[in-house]
């Protein structure tokens, strides 16, 4: 996935991933617990590709690959 922390549309990913991803260094790899306050909260999601139940804590675990240093 490649998206620019703290530029990211709205619902594109959790605002937890501007905390949780910045100052890694390339190759790094962390687990990024996401609260439901920072997630889905208390109504969830329920689409045909992802089913998220209400107050979920989501965990991702994720490795940075490499940095774009363009800035938009």
């Amino acid at each position: 996935m490649q998206f620019v922390l703290k530029k990211l549309p709205f619902g594109q990913v959790s605002p937890a991933f501007d905390v949780g991803l910045e100052g890694m260094r390339v190759g790094e790899e962390r687990r990024i617990t996401v609260p439901p306050v920072l997630g889905y909260g208390e109504q969830g999601i329920k689409s045909r590709r992802v089913f998220v139940p209400p107050n979920a804590v989501l965990i991702y675990d994720v490795r940075l690959m490499s940095i774009n240093a363009v800035a938009f």
